[in-house]
């Protein structure tokens, strides 16, 4: 939902209604298309330059065409004059300014505001305050972590409860972060309460399960954000002071629980950074290289392709939504049918919109035929790859209390399937509006039109 955080959010829904509305029925229909195995026929190659916010004039709305660049040689020319765009800087709430690119929400929320304000002038939803911030959550500990994690050294749970937070860590990362075979992790767990605590031998094993620990305490139903807080620190700890002195699977698997947990308390820019070393790591181990893992023995081939697996996931998640460029890169060929995995060659897919797209900021007739292709190749093999990604196809499954719960794993999977195509329709979906919008109406019009049925609550297409 786009969240409305002034007084006047009721007059500035009906006055978005309309622009909103359009951009509704447009991504409806763009997927439609693409579910329906259409296939893009288009005559020439298209520029596109992202509408940037510091546009927008304070004295009056200026041209859709000129703010949204649809002449092809403005925009070439805007795209690509290697002026720096500011505009795509937003704070993040810490008094510092992060980079947002084109392909995050965020921005594609600000592109839906400057349409409206373009149309119907400054109304609530478009002078937001808080529409420039990027809001991250604080953590909930004081600043030197380290020092009061020294002085105050969480336990360990008992063991049936540790078992407890262990199911909670795995129900809620199923299939988008599998990072450990389920039985497995349940005998290491139980393996590692069979030792002595502080063990000088076990500081691996004590990152690893804290982390995991955390992770637990913070995805289940009660309210233990405190609690979840303190492992979280206590097995970041030996990570960033013992584990990455050493390039070892360890300071990677330790690294990605450290960004699945940051991303879950809404720290993403935290996050992003722990990742980058999580995947200089993979690199270094040539964890990227099929050709190389193959030549391990078979449980460390299946630990490797898993880790890679798990950095891509998180890679190409965080890049799409801080639109920043991908850190990894794949050298399998995705498609292949044997050890076919719907989840990598998803994942491809979204790097080939990413790089091709969005970080080169133009649509060619190629490239959208290519990806177009692909997704149909996808949404027709993917349920022969669920096996590799250990994804059970029934869209419900049967708990340990013997009740039925939905499988998230397969929703995420059908979710980021939907996502690629609405990432690869945006572009043109806001320059077609925006044409449609500037060639149908000029802003006093749209704005009478708005204020003619005015409805009775919120517009359901802000949800």
């Amino acid at each position: 939902m786009l969240a409305l955080h002034a007084n006047g959010a009721k007059s500035a829904v009906m006055d978005a209604n309309r622009v909103v509305a359009a951009l509704h029925v447009a991504s409806r229909m763009s997927t439609a298309l693409s579910l329906h195995h259409y296939r893009p026929v288009i005559r020439e190659t298209h520029v596109w330059a992202a509408p940037v916010p510091s546009q927008v004039s304070d004295h009056g709305p200026p041209s859709l065409i000129s703010n949204l660049g649809h002449d092809l040689d403005k925009d070439h020319s805007a795209a690509f004059d290697g002026s720096p765009q500011l505009s795509r800087f937003v704070e993040d709430g810490h008094g510092k300014f992060v980079f947002i690119g084109d392909a995050a929400n965020l921005s594609f929320l600000q592109i839906i505001r400057r349409l409206v304000r373009d149309s119907v002038g400054p109304c609530a939803f478009t002078e937001n305050a808080l529409q420039n911030l990027m809001i991250e959550a604080k953590p909930l500990s004081a600043s030197d972590w380290i020092a009061e994690i020294m002085g105050n050294r969480p336990t360990r749970p008992d063991v049936e409860r540790a078992h407890y937070l262990l199911s909670w860590h795995l129900r809620s990362t199923s299939c988008v972060l599998n990072l450990f075979e389920e039985n497995e992790i349940r005998q290491s767990l139980t393996s590692w309460y069979e030792t002595v605590p502080d063990d000088p031998e076990q500081k691996v094993s004590v990152a690893v399960f804290f982390l995991i620990l955390a992770i637990g305490a913070q995805t289940r139903p009660e309210n233990r954000d405190t609690e979840a807080e303190q492992y979280f620190n206590y097995g970041r700890f030996p990570t960033v002071s013992n584990i990455m002195d050493d390039i070892s699977i360890s300071a990677i698997q330790s690294n990605i629980l450290i960004t699945m947990y940051l991303l879950g308390a809404s720290r993403r820019n935290a996050a992003f950074m722990y990742l980058g070393s999580a995947v200089r790591a993979a690199y270094a181990l040539g964890i990227h290289q099929h050709d190389i893992n193959k030549h391990f023995k078979r449980s460390d081939y299946l630990m490797r392709e898993r880790l890679w697996k798990v950095l891509r996931v998180l890679d190409l998640f965080m890049s799409t939504s801080l639109g920043r460029p991908p850190s990894t890169h794949e050298t399998r060929d995705t498609s292949c049918d044997d050890n076919y995995s719907a989840s990598n060659d998803l994942c491809a897919i979204f790097e080939d919109i990413l790089t091709n797209i969005y970080s080169q900021r133009k649509m060619m007739t190629s490239d959208l035929e290519r990806i177009s292709e692909h997704h149909r190749q996808w949404a027709n093999k993917f349920a022969t790859g669920l096996f590799t990604d250990s994804i059970n196809p029934s869209k419900f499954l049967d708990t340990d209390d013997g009740q039925e719960t939905p499988n998230i794993s397969l929703c995420h999977l059908k979710e980021a399937y939907y996502w690629t195509i609405m990432l690869l329709a945006r572009p043109s979906l806001t320059q077609s509006t925006a044409k449609y919008m500037s060639k149908n109406t000029n802003g006093e019009t749209l704005r009478e039109e708005c204020y003619k049925r005015p409805r009775s609550g919120p517009s359901p297409f802000l949800y």
